[in-house]
């Protein structure tokens, strides 16, 4: 029977799903990161140069696929499709 077995260290949460001995899934969570699949409700804070929404906690996503036909200020809902990676440069943000 699989078993999840999770380690809580500083700054993450490790979890590994173990089936007869092997490891089937990983899975890791950092701290202050939004997940990956989370829906958020968002404004759009910027079109150009790079299309970027704002959460209500301030955490900003980039738009890869760009968007049209919505001005800056207005709130939509945007689905994170990569966690942020960490760091300053605009490219580590996540994506939605």
């Amino acid at each position: 029977m699989p078993e999840w077995i999770v380690e809580e260290g500083i700054g993450e949460t490790r979890a590994a799903l173990v089936e007869q001995g092997e490891i089937v899934e990983a899975r890791v969570r950092r701290e202050g990161v939004t997940a990956a699949g989370t829906v958020l409700d968002a404004k759009l804070v910027a079109v150009a140069p790079r299309v970027t929404v704002e959460s209500h906690d301030g955490e900003q996503f980039l738009l890869p696929r760009g968007i049209s036909g919505v001005s800056e200020g207005r709130r939509l809902l945007v689905e994170v499709t990569r966690e942020a990676l960490g760091g300053r440069e605009p490219w580590k943000r996540g994506l939605a």
